[in-house]
C-alpha cells in the first residue's frame, strides 16, 4: 500500500478526475453550455500559468524538507523563501486578473463568461495559490499535504462539477461552484502549510525568487498556450457548439495522458536512477513502447466506439470521425515528447525544454491563424497535430545528441 501512495500515483489519481470531470460535464451540460465552459477553461488556464509567475519552480528549488537533516539557518532561510515565492504569487496575481478583466469583456468573449468574471477572476487567483502549495507538497515531500491539494480538490471537483452540472444544466452554476471548491483547498492548504512559510522581511529572498522564477513563466504560458489557444481562436470564427464540439472530443482523446501518467510511474525514477546509458536506454525504449501501445489501443476503441456511443448519451451531434482521427494521431506522437523530456532530466539538459515547448507554442499560433479561418475545426486539429509532431521530432532529435 505504501508503494501506492507515492507522488506519482497521486498525480496520476488527480490527472484521472480532470479528464472525468471534463468529459462528463461534456455529457451532461447542453452543448451551448460546455462550450462556454470549455471557453472560460482555456482562458484560465493561460491566465494562471502567467500569475504562478514560476513561484512554484522556486519552491521546488529551494525549500527544504524538514524531516531531513538541516541547521536552524537553512530551514529559516527555506521557510524565507516560500514566504517570498507567495508575496511575490499575490502580487503577480494581482496584475494577471487586472489584464484578465480587461480581456473579459463583450468585445473579446461570450457575454455569460462577461457576467461571471468575478467568479472567474476569484478562481484564477486560487488556481495559482493552489499551484503554489501543490509544488510546496512536493518540496517538503508530504504526501499528506499533497493528496489533499491536488487529489482532494481534483476528486471533490469531480463529485461537485458533474452533480452541479447535471442538476442545473447551466454554466453559471458550474462556474461558481468550481471557484467555491478551489477556495476552500486553496484557504486550507495555506492553513495546513503556515508552518513552512515566514513573511519577508528584506528585498533579498524576492530578488532571488523573481531571478529564479521569471525564466519559467514563458515556458508554462507556452505548454498552456499549446493546449488552449485554439478554442480562444476558434471562438472568433465558429459557434459556440462547433467549440464544444472541438473542445469534447479534444478532451476524449486527451484522455491517453492517463495511461501516460501510469506508465510514467514507473519508469521515470528507473530511468533517473541508472547510471548505464545503454540500460537507461533501454527503460525509456520501453517507456515508449507501453505508451504508444496502450494509447493505441485506447484510441483505436474511442475511434470505432464513440459514433455509437455518443447518441446513447444524449450527443450524436459531436460525432465527426475525421476531426477525431486527427486529433487521435496527435496525441498518439505525444509519448515521443515525454520520452524525450525525461531523457533531457536524466542527462542534466533540461535547458531545451521550455525553448523546445516556446518554439511549438509558436508555431501552433500562427497554424491555428492561418488554418481555422479557412477549415475551421479540422484547421486547429490540423495545427494541433503539427505542432505536437514538430515538439516530438525535435524534442527526440535534440535529446538523443545531448545524450551521446
Amino acid at each position: 500500500m505504501h508503494r501506492l501512495y507515492n507522488f506519482s500515483s497521486i498525480e496520476a489519481a488527480a490527472r484521472g478526475c480532470n479528464w472525468l470531470s471534463l468529459v462528463l460535464l461534456g455529457i451532461v451540460l447542453p452543448v451551448v453550455e460546455f462550450g462556454f465552459y470549455s471557453l472560460a477553461l482555456a482562458v484560465m488556464f493561460i491566465a494562471s500559468s502567467i500569475a504562478i509567475g514560476g513561484q512554484d519552480r522556486v519552491l521546488l528549488r529551494y525549500v527544504l524538507n524538514p524531516l531531513a537533516k538541516h541547521s536552524d539557518e537553512e530551514r529559516v532561510e527555506s521557510q524565507i523563501i516560500a514566504g517570498a515565492a507567495f508575496l511575490l504569487n499575490f502580487l503577480i496575481v494581482v496584475i494577471v486578473c487586472a489584464a484578465t478583466a480587461f480581456y473579459l469583456s463583450p468585445e473579446f468573449v461570450a457575454p455569460v463568461l462577461v457576467e461571471h468574471r468575478y467568479a472567474l477572476l476569484i478562481w484564477l487567483a486560487f488556481n495559482a495559490q493552489l499551484g503554489l502549495l501543490v509544488a510546496l507538497a512536493r518540496a517538503t515531500e508530504d504526501t499528506t499535504f499533497y493528496a489533499i491539494v491536488r487529489l482532494g480538490y481534483t476528486l471533490t471537483k469531480l463529485i461537485g462539477l458533474v452533480i452541479i452540472g447535471y442538476i442545473s444544466q447551466s454554466v453559471e452554476a458550474v462556474i461558481w461552484v468550481d471557484t467555491l471548491v478551489i477556495t476552500l483547498f486553496s484557504l486550507f492548504g495555506l492553513f495546513y502549510a503556515r508552518h513552512h512559510i515566514k513573511p519577508v522581511v528584506s528585498r533579498q529572498p524576492l530578488t532571488k525568487a523573481l531571478g529564479f522564477g521569471a525564466p519559467f513563466i514563458l515556458n508554462m504560458l507556452a505548454g498552456a498556450a499549446l493546449g488552449h489557444v485554439d478554442k480562444l481562436m476558434l471562438a472568433q470564427f465558429v459557434t459556440t457548439e462547433e467549440v464544444s464540439k472541438y473542445s469534447f472530443l479534444i478532451g476524449i482523446t486527451s484522455g491517453v495522458f492517463f495511461i501516460f501518467a501510469i506508465v510514467n510511474v514507473k519508469y521515470e525514477t528507473m530511468v533517473y536512477r541508472e547510471r548505464d546509458k545503454a540500460k537507461g536506454e533501454r527503460h525509456l525504449r520501453d517507456l515508449l513502447l507501453l505508451c504508444v501501445g496502450g494509447a493505441f489501443l485506447a484510441l483505436l476503441f474511442v475511434n470505432l466506439a464513440l459514433p455509437y456511443l455518443l447518441p446513447l448519451v444524449g450527443k450524436p451531434e459531436f460525432a465527426a470521425p475525421a476531426l477525431l482521427l486527427v486529433l487521435s494521431f496527435a496525441y498518439l506522437i505525444y509519448p515521443l515528447t515525454l520520452q524525450a523530456n525525461i531523457r533531457f532530466a536524466w542527462q542534466e539538459k533540461t535547458q531545451w525544454v521550455p525553448a523546445i515547448m516556446i518554439a511549438a507554442s509558436l508555431l501552433n499560433i500562427v497554424l491555428n491563424y492561418v488554418l481555422i479561418s479557412r477549415m475551421g475545426l479540422m484547421g486547429a486539429a490540423t495545427a494541433t497535430l503539427v505542432s505536437y509532431s514538430f515538439l516530438a521530432i525535435v524534442s527526440n532529435s535534440i535529446s538523443r545528441r545531448v545524450a551521446r
